[in-house]
């Protein structure tokens, strides 16, 4: 009787350890994605960049203020392999990585806890606010969340090429002037290279789960 016993338990831990197809594949395109931006450096370009502002008073009085915001290139080599991990028709995206371990035995326990804190951490972050933007800055009684952002920029500028026409409308509105528009830029950089660092998390510690025996 125990060996018996001692049969199905083994059993079961090598079942455990064998992950699904649909799984492996999953986890494989996240760390392909992940690879692609890392290629990209846009880390590095916003280090060269910077976050500042400088102004210069024109002879007539009015201020001129030149913002350090990302070049659009450098965007637009990131922004679509970024917005692969902010969607929901992917299997590995932020949103749908509760599906991805839940109940599969093929992952092991500690894998399965680290992507589900950084997932808490990603929506934690999308909810909270920027603080350096005050209230009705970019439209009355408003106070955007870092997520709103995040959507706006992503969906309603033309970053994506699909255009939301309720976003672009709001994206058209919140940069109505070039102050406006640069501040709002600048957040949405800050809130990519954020995410990015926990793409960079997901992919070590993907890499880390499919090379364990």
């Amino acid at each position: 009787m125990s060996g018996g016993r001692g049969w199905f338990l083994d059993l079961k831990t090598k079942c455990k350890h064998k992950m699904n197809k649909k799984t492996k594949r999953a986890i494989e395109n996240l760390i392909k994605q992940a690879e692609r931006l890392e290629r990209h450096n846009f880390q590095q370009h916003i280090l060269r960049v910077g976050f500042g502002f400088r102004g210069n008073q024109k002879e007539n009085g009015e201020w001129n203020i030149e913002f350090d915001i990302p070049g659009e290139g450098e965007l637009d080599k990131t922004i679509p392999a970024f917005r692969l991990f902010n969607q929901h028709n992917e299997d590995y995206p932020f949103h749908q990585l509760d599906k991805l371990v839940a109940n599969n035995l093929g992952l092991s326990d500690n894998f399965k806890k680290s992507v589900i804190e950084i997932r808490k951490k990603y929506f934690d972050y999308l909810n909270g606010y920027p603080e350096s933007i005050e209230e009705s800055f970019f439209e009355n009684g408003t106070k955007p969340s870092r997520g709103d952002i995040l959507k706006v920029v992503m969906n309603g500028s033309g970053l994506a090429h699909d255009n939301d026409p309720m976003r672009s409308e709001t994206y058209i509105y919140w940069s109505r002037d070039e102050i406006r528009k640069n501040v709002l830029l600048q957040e949405f950089t800050k809130i990519v290279l954020a995410i990015l660092s926990l793409i960079q998390d997901l992919s070590k510690i993907s890499k880390q789960e499919l090379s364990s025996p």
